[in-house]
C-alpha cells in the first residue's frame, strides 16, 4: 500500500458508512448504488485503522459472517490506502475537538484525513459542504438527489 505521505488533491478519506453501504444492499434504499458506484470509480481512496473497526463491528452486527467481513476488507485495503493512526492524528484530533466540537470519534476521522492530505471527506456524520483548515471539504455523497 502507498505511504500516508502520497496523498494528493484528488485524495479521498471515506468514511465507515459509504462501505457500509457499499456493501450491504437493503430493498428501497438508493445508498447502495451511491455508495458502490463512489468506491468503485473513485482513485485515490483513504482509509483509517478507525474506520475498519467500525466497519467490522457493523457488519457483525448486521449478522455477516466473519469470512465475509474478512473478505470485504480485503477489497477494501486493495482499493484504498490506509492512513495509520498515529501521535500527530491524535493530536490534531484533539485540536479539532477544541476547534470544531466534533465528537473525538469524528475528529479521528478528519484527522486522519487531514494526515492523508485528502481534499475530501466522504461522510454522512458531518455537515456537508464545510472546510475544515481551508484544505479538507466534508461531503455527503449518499444524500438523496433534490426532487
Amino acid at each position: 500500500m502507498p505511504g500516508a505521505a502520497e496523498g494528493s488533491a484528488a485524495s479521498v478519506f471515506v468514511d465507515t458508512n459509504v462501505w457500509v453501504y457499499a456493501h450491504l444492499k437493503v430493498s428501497g434504499d438508493g445508498r447502495h448504488e451511491r455508495a458502490l458506484a463512489l468506491v468503485q470509480g473513485a482513485g485515490d481512496l483513504v482509509v483509517s485503522p478507525q474506520v475498519v473497526a467500525e466497519y467490522y463491528s457493523v457488519m457483525l452486527r448486521n449478522s455477516r459472517a466473519d469470512a465475509w467481513i474478512q473478505a470485504n476488507l480485503r477489497a477494501i485495503f486493495a482499493r484504498a490506502r490506509l492512513q495509520p493512526a498515529n501521535a500527530q492524528v491524535l493530536a490534531t484530533a484533539l485540536d479539532l475537538r477544541n476547534r470544531c466540537r466534533f465528537s473525538f470519534w469524528d475528529c479521528q476521522i478528519v484527522a486522519a484525513a487531514l494526515q492523508a492530505g485528502c481534499a475530501t471527506l466522504w461522510t454522512e456524520d458531518l455537515q456537508d459542504g464545510q472546510m475544515i483548515d481551508n484544505r479538507l471539504r466534508l461531503a455527503n455523497p449518499l444524500r438523496e438527489p433534490a426532487a
